[in-house]
């Protein structure tokens, strides 16, 4: 049975942390009802209520990305919390013309977004990017804010003490070392370790040469400098999409 410790209920003051106990409800709630949301994933989750076991919060099946945490908690699993520090936030891949750029996504819960100027810095050229966040931050989504053209190992975020328990000031960005692979259709950058569907369209960017193999089709797409994107389609299961 999953176990979710991270869910928000959607209020008349917006969205606030909830537990599954707090819910005061016997009937299930389905995910289509947009009520419950996972933070860490930004998915709606499924409430399903006492019985044999007590009420608990799940993700959908039916979920197109199950790039989540707690997907692989069980309910018999010890619950150590997951801050927000401990989870990276989203990058992006934007494939335009016969070029490519790279955009953040910001997550807040906040009900009232205040008005901060953001700052984020590109660790590899200290390139900075700042953004008034009142004007700019989506309070019921994922905002994602362009941080330039250039891959970046890390990227800082300098923001006011209003945020800093949102997000981890140092986020991961591109592995110079590994190849990097975006799905094909949410363009977000997937973790290093994560499996691949066959038959869907995953970005590969990397400064190494790859090739059609029989179970894997691959297509270079364009070039910048060394790195090199490549357009990879896999013809039957193969898992650990970002290992060497």
């Amino acid at each position: 049975m999953p176990a979710l410790n991270h869910v928000y209920e959607f209020t008349e003051d917006g969205w606030k942390h909830v537990t599954a106990d707090q819910i005061d409800s016997d009937y299930a709630v389905s995910h289509r009802s947009g009520i419950f949301m996972c933070w860490l994933c930004r998915k709606n989750v499924d409430f399903i209520p006492g019985g044999i076991y007590s009420p608990y919060f799940r993700h959908s099946k039916y979920d197109d990305d199950k790039n989540c945490p707690e997907r692989t908690f069980s309910s018999s699993a010890p619950k150590a919390p997951l801050s927000p520090k401990e989870h990276n936030l989203p990058l992006r891949l934007i494939i335009d013309n016969n070029n490519f750029r790279f955009e953040l996504g910001l997550i807040c819960l906040l009900h009232k977004i205040p008005d901060t100027v953001t700052t984020i810095t590109a660790s590899d050229n200290n390139e900075k990017f700042t953004y008034n966040l009142q004007e700019r931050l989506n309070e019921k989504g994922i905002t994602y804010l362009p941080v330039g053209e250039e891959p970046s190992e890390f990227y800082t975020i300098e923001t006011s003490a209003d945020f800093k328990c949102l997000w981890n000031k140092t986020q991961r960005g591109i592995y110079n070392s590994k190849p990097n692979v975006f799905d094909g259709r949410t363009c977000r950058k997937l973790p290093i370790d994560a499996d691949v569907q066959i038959n869907r369209t995953y970005y590969v960017l990397t400064h190494r040469s790859l090739y059609d193999e029989r179970d894997i089709r691959i297509t270079k797409i364009l070039e910048r400098h060394s790195w090199r994107v490549y357009e990879v389609e896999a013809r039957v299961c193969f898992i650990n999409a970002g290992h060497e």
